[in-house]
């Protein structure tokens, strides 16, 4: 009987090691967007707000107040006013990565913008899917919180498993 709970004991914590322990929290990397430091061209298909219409941007990226590595990206405007979750928004398809001096972080996911306004609205967080990375992110999973500030600059609040 004891040779059988040593081997249930020994199976657990090995699967516990091979896992990784899925309990531990992810780790979380805290960036800024300081104001005025995003260059942001739009490129229009036909009329303002016409589906397709995309914003193409670059942002360099601050890490405790100094400088970490920039993000590239578009969005595009993939949802007309009154249809899915936000009626009253426009749906945009942000596509961005993080260009970080330890690796690339790939961003996927829906943003929902007021008409006409080609910022986030202040203090409404939104989220989306890390979908890849390289280097020393390589393998990650997680989510980007993005939010737009009082003072206009943006926090990127990056948590993630590797």
């Amino acid at each position: 009987m004891k040779k059988i709970v040593a081997l249930a004991v020994a199976g657990v914590l090995s699967s516990l090691a091979l896992t990784g322990c899925a309990a531990a929290g992810p780790e979380i990397l805290i960036l800024t967007q300081e104001t005025g430091t995003s260059t942001l061209i739009s490129l229009e298909v036909n009329a303002e707000g016409d589906l397709g219409d995309e914003f193409v941007f670059e942002s360099p990226m601050l890490k405790d107040g100094q400088p970490y590595g920039e993000m590239f990206g578009t969005m595009t405007k993939v949802g007309e006013l009154g249809h899915g979750t936000h009626p009253d928004r426009e749906d945009r398809l942000l596509n961005a990565v993080f260009d970080l001096p330890e690796g690339e972080i790939v961003v996927l996911g829906l943003s929902f913008y007021v008409p006409g306004r080609s910022a986030l609205e202040k203090n409404e967080p939104v989220a989306r899917a890390i979908v890849g990375g390289t280097r020393a992110y390589a393998g990650i999973r997680g989510e980007v919180i993005t939010t737009h500030n009082d003072d206009d600059s943006y926090t990127q609040e990056i948590r993630y498993w590797k």
